[in-house]
């Protein structure tokens, strides 16, 4: 018996301890499911499935698990837990009730019905005719066919919005307003609420041009010109001379140089100048109508230079002055000025910028077609003496300069030491030193100077108060 008992047991051993689960009491049959074998403290057996339990809890097929709970299929389905069943059709929760999403929408937790199939805002939107409408002040429109601007209503233009206060719609096209016209950028231009076209595509000051053969010229009368090659002269338009305009009443083009009257005769300002006793040679030397004083001059590289100090008295000026106030001192040195009048500026400029007003060969107080040199102009100058070095020793004229401080004057361009003045009154360093102005400014209240003196052979670029009183040297433009 007991060798049977124990021949039992070695059997169930070998071939079916794997078929039995110790832990649970049923019979193995029972945790089986589909041929799969299953824990039933977690899982059961939903038809021929293994199926997790819901919070514990076995269902039916007709029953599916949602979150913790069990709940009933609704038609056959299952649903999501924003969604609730109503006569077997799921809907979706709004709040405490269901509705069709194919037919209503949820706000809040309140349920609209669709406006021609779609939701809208509650807040500020309408639902009208089976169209959404949207507040704009105190209208209401469909933002498919109409924009808001400033709480006013306008059509789209195409399915365009634009800025009504620029712009305006014309055939379905956005075009930009010009006084009581549209027009379209691409090709036109606005100039004072009219519309022109495009000049190939520039715009013009329809003012002073205008449009030919897609170039834009400048209008002399009733005619157009082009700049580069023409100028206008009482609405008639004249060919350049050699590139330059001309006064029409009083000169004339000569194989393309400019020619002036001078009484019966006509001369070359280049070359020439007029004086009351006719035409002269004007072969280093110039002519200022204004006074008829005659100035010599010298080409030192590239430059043309006044070889004496500028003696002009300006008019209504009482700002330039005789060194000393002794006129045989602007007969021997020129006549000296605050930087102001010698550009020929308001007098505020001494003590403000005016950069803005000193054009880049700025005439000041010098003769017609001469300038205030730069004071880059100053350092072409030095450079073409000897690299800047020792300037002065080659521009200081050869007698004039006391305790043997003359130069050498290799290139006539006699500089002289007239000395300075300051605006209350007092003067200084005549026969010691030469200044000069140049049309630079340094700020407000200074200004670039070149100057020389008996003592040294050095020529400086230094800043001054623009209210200090130095000699001018111009230069031909």
């Amino acid at each position: 018996m007991v060798l049977r008992f124990a021949f039992i047991f070695a059997f169930l051993l070998l071939f079916g301890c794997s078929e039995y689960d110790f832990s649970n009491p049923l019979d193995p049959n029972d945790n089986l499911c589909g041929g799969m074998k299953f824990s039933p403290i977690n899982k059961f057996c939903l038809g021929t499935e293994i199926t997790v339990k819901c919070n514990g809890e076995i269902y039916t097929s007709d029953q599916f698990c949602l979150g913790n709970a069990v709940k009933d299929k609704c038609g056959g389905q299952t649903y999501a837990s924003h969604q609730g069943c109503e006569a077997n059709v799921i809907r979706t929760i709004c709040g405490a009730s269901l509705y069709n999403e194919a037919t209503h929408f949820c706000s809040g937790s309140a349920i609209y019905a669709l406006c021609g199939g779609s939701t809208y805002n509650i807040a500020n939107q309408i639902c009208e005719d089976n169209v959404v409408k949207s507040k704009c002040g105190t209208q209401w429109y469909s933002e498919k066919t109409h924009f808001c601007s400033e709480n006013s209503v306008y059509a789209l233009c195409g399915s365009l919005t634009y800025n009504p206060a620029t712009q305006g719609c014309e055939a379905n096209v956005i075009k930009t307003i010009c006084g009581t016209s549209l027009y379209d950028e691409a090709t036109h231009f606005c100039s004072e609420n009219s519309v022109y076209a495009l000049c190939g595509s520039l715009t013009y000051n329809p003012a002073t041009q205008g449009c030919e053969a897609n170039v834009i010229r400048t209008i002399c009368g009733a005619s157009l010109y082009n700049e580069a090659t023409h100028f206008c002269s009482e609405n008639s338009v004249y060919a350049l001379c050699g590139g330059s305009t001309y006064n029409i009443a009083n000169q004339r083009c000569e194989n393309n140089v400019v020619e002036t009257k001078c009484g019966s005769e006509w001369y070359n300002k280049k070359t020439h100048f007029c004086t009351p006793d006719g035409v002269k040679d004007g072969s280093n030397s110039l002519y200022d109508s204004r006074d008829d004083k005659i100035y010599k001059t010298v080409q030192i590289g590239t430059q043309i230079w006044m070889a004496e100090n500028l003696n002009y008295d300006v008019p209504s000026n009482t700002t330039d002055v005789c060194h000393s106030n002794n006129a045989s001192n602007c007969a021997a040195y020129g006549r000296l000025y605050n930087w102001s009048t010698a550009l020929d500026l308001n007098s505020n400029c001494n003590n403000s910028t005016c950069a803005n007003q000193v054009q880049s060969k700025h005439r000041g107080i010098c003769p017609e077609d001469w300038h205030i040199p730069s004071d880059a102009e100053w350092d072409v100058l030095f450079t073409a003496v000897d690299g800047g070095l020792e300037a002065g020793k080659y521009l200081k004229a050869k007698t004039g300069w006391i305790s043997s401080g003359n130069g050498l004057d290799t290139y006539g361009f006699s500089a002289l030491p007239g000395g300075f003045g300051s605006s209350n009154g007092g003067f200084n360093e005549t026969g010691y030193g030469g200044y000069w102005w140049s049309s630079s400014e340094y700020g407000s209240y200074y200004a670039y100077y070149r100057d020389m003196n008996y003592y040294y052979e050095y020529a400086y670029r230094d800043i001054d108060y623009k209210t200090a009183l130095f000699s001018v040297r111009c230069l031909q433009d």
